[in-house]
This record gives C-alpha cells, sequence and structure tokens, in this order.
C-alpha cells in the first residue's frame, strides 16, 4: 500500500507529527510505502524522518 500524509512536520507543530511519525514507522515495518508532504519555512525544525527498522 502506497500511504501519503499532508501535514507540517516539524517540532513547532507538535502532536500530528509525533502520530505521523509512529504510524509511518508501523507502516513501513509492515512493507507499506509511505511518502510525507510538508510545507515548510524557512528556520524550522524538521520532526525525524521514520526509517525501517532491521
Amino acid at each position: 500500500m502506497r500511504i501519503l500524509n499532508i501535514c507540517a512536520y516539524t517540532w513547532a507543530i507538535g502532536g500530528p507529527a509525533r502520530i505521523i511519525y509512529d504510524h509511518t514507522t508501523e507502516a513501513l515495518k509492515r512493507g507499506h510505502s509511505v511518502t510525507i508532504l510538508s510545507p515548510m519555512t524557512p528556520g524550522e525544525k524538521m520532526y525525524e524522518v521514520p526509517r525501517v527498522p532491521f
């Protein structure tokens, strides 16, 4: 399955970014493809990018 998350994915946004991170981590474990589309403003710190755990 291919999943697209569209949301501000920065530390400033708080909760939604963490939910996307957790959901993406679980989806990757199950072999799904996930893309995160996020508008960024210069100077914003992006939330950590989920990786497939091996």
